[in-house]
């Protein structure tokens, strides 16, 4: 609750309290100043001068004209107090109180080595990261050099087994080898081929030519001395009544030249084979005799993968010498002329096992063999005697 005290004239108070609504409480009034306050009807007038009306109006300009005195609880001074809710909190939020770096950026990423090149046309060359770059420049990676010097392991391609080569060659950062594919007719696995070769062929003459042919080595019959049967005489065959001979009952003539010819035999299962393939034979000669430093008839065995290229094959029992007989009136001049072969009459006057393995290159689908024969224009023999003829395999 508002109240207004009245003052008397002399400054004193007169213990009267006049409300907020204007009405005056004169209960506790002060004797000594009596009736300095009276109540006129809607006004009272304080003893001061000024004029309280019942609505709480105040003239204190004792001009008749009422201040306006606001008695709500809200006191208008012109200027608006926000009473609203102040926000007290306080953002206790962590603060980053990292280390700055204050130092020299670093500027040089060395993250991505180049890709491989050639150091130069036989060394492969690789990088690896991360790399440094002194000074501040390019970047430098760590690089291994590899010589082309270790080719790929022996590998399966389908049927066939892959061998490389070395050395090899470097190109666009890598080595390369030159390799060489070799079919295995029995199949590829873990690099080489599987085998398969199993070969076991005899020929003993007992019962017939058994696929071998002969024939004159020119347009002439008569130059062709080759037969299979008995020999007549003291000479016989290595093993049982047959064999093949160029003077089976009787010597050869002058200026023959002649061959015997195996049947085709078919090694491609011995394609890429760890295994031996061996031919052997046995045989027996009796050539015009070695005169004047010189063999004058005699014969050899040759080898073909196409019955048209021949190659003349040295076997277990080295031949005796080169065949360089007198031709004179021989035509055409025999096969064995200038090739080294067997000649003159067999060391020991005995029967002899000849053998030759077989190499890869002949081991294909249709190989060819056979012995030539060749007599020059003077002096004859018995000739030579073929038996027992094989071609096996073996680990």
């Amino acid at each position: 609750m508002s109240a207004v005290f009245g003052c008397s004239a002399a400054g004193g108070y007169d213990g009267d309290v006049v409300r907020r609504d204007g009405s005056v409480d004169t209960s506790v009034d002060d004797t000594a100043e009596p009736a300095d306050i009276s109540e006129t009807g809607t006004t009272v007038e304080a003893g001061d001068g000024s004029v309280v009306d019942s609505a709480g109006a105040i003239d204190t300009a004792l001009d008749g004209a009422l201040d306006t005195v606001d008695t709500g609880t809200t006191l208008d001074t012109g200027t608006t107090l926000d009473t609203s809710t102040t926000d007290t909190s306080v953002d206790t939020g962590t603060t980053d109180t990292g280390t700055t770096d204050t130092g020299t950026v670093d500027t040089c990423v060395c993250t991505t080595p180049p890709v491989a090149d050639c150091a130069d046309g036989a060394t492969a060359r690789t990088y690896s990261g991360p790399g440094t770059c002194p000074d501040g420049g390019a970047c430098v990676y760590p690089s291994t050099l590899s010589p082309c010097t270790a080719p790929p392991a022996t590998a399966c391609v389908g049927s066939s087994v892959r061998t490389y080569t070395s050395p090899g060659t470097c190109g666009a950062g890598a080595c390369g080898y030159t390799y060489t594919d070799t079919a295995c007719p029995g199949g590829c696995a873990a690099g080489a081929c599987i085998d398969a070769c199993s070969v076991a062929l005899t020929y003993d003459f007992e019962s017939g030519d058994q696929g071998f042919t002969h024939a004159p080595l020119s347009t002439f019959a008569s130059d062709d001395p080759w037969k299979r049967g008995t020999p007549s005489g003291t000479t016989t065959c290595h093993g049982g009544t047959k064999c093949w001979s160029t003077g089976l009952t009787a010597a050869y003539t002058d200026c023959q030249t002649a061959e015997l010819r195996f049947p085709t035999i078919n090694l491609s299962a011995c394609v890429g084979s760890t295994k031996k393939v061996t031919l052997s034979f046995w045989h027996w000669y009796d050539f015009e005799a070695k005169s004047s430093g010189k063999y004058w008839d005699g014969g050899l065995l040759q080898i073909s993968t196409d019955g048209t290229t021949w190659t003349d094959v040295t076997t277990s029992q080295a031949y005796d010498g080169a065949i360089t007989g007198d031709y004179t009136g021989c035509s055409p001049t025999p096969l064995v002329s200038g090739k080294s072969g067997w000649s003159a009459a067999i060391p020991g006057g005995a029967w002899k096992q000849v053998t030759y393995e077989i190499a890869a290159p002949y081991r294909v689908a249709a190989l060819r063999l056979r012995f030539i024969f060749g007599s020059d224009a003077a002096t004859t023999k018995r000739g030579w005697f073929v038996d027992d003829v094989s071609i096996t395999s073996s680990p």
